[in-house]
């Protein structure tokens, strides 16, 4: 169904643009989006034990956590190059779920195994904002195939299209 995507890419997303050093989020503020690195190159920064950092260049995502349970931020991410990214707004993209009722049922599947997940990490120790592979949870979720669309050669600009989030819905 694409007017899920479409749905979500009209309603749900929006794209920033960073400065080199601006901030994009910080450890213990609330998480209210997922990322998409879209250009540039952007930094985590996750304290432990030693200071740990991470590069985040295009295609890379983070924060998916605020799209399925309440998430707070464990580590800082800055623009250390200036460049785009794509931001879920989680309420947004929760509002729009449940207007489109076959998205419902898998969401609600993947959410739960996505938190336990979270809590198997937190138990080790290992909770960061940054992707994990999650192949097997999205393996078990009986999600459409949603990847279709193309890269906007013209313009140039972010594809706001199902592949954007074909990590979501493979």
């Amino acid at each position: 169904d694409r007017s899920a995507t479409k749905h979500i890419c009209c309603h749900a997303l929006s794209c920033l643009f960073y400065s080199d050093g601006d901030a994009v989020f910080t450890e213990g503020r609330r998480a209210e989006h997922m990322l998409f690195v879209y250009s540039g190159k952007l930094c985590y920064e996750r304290r432990l034990r030693e200071k740990e950092l991470q590069n985040l260049q295009n295609g890379a995502w983070c924060s998916e956590a605020a799209l399925w349970t309440s998430w707070t931020h464990v580590g800082t991410l800055w623009s250390e190059r200036m460049g785009s990214v794509l931001h879920i707004h989680a309420d947004k993209f929760a509002a729009v779920t449940k207007q489109h009722s076959w998205l419902i049922g898998p969401c609600s599947h993947y959410a739960r195994l996505f938190v336990e997940n979270l809590n198997e990490l937190a138990a080790i120790g290992q909770v960061t904002d940054l992707e994990k592979d999650c192949s097997r949870l999205r393996a078990s979720v009986p999600f459409q195939d949603l990847r279709w669309g193309s890269m906007n050669q013209e313009t140039n600009l972010p594809n706001l299209s199902a592949s954007t989030f074909s990590h979501l819905f493979p």
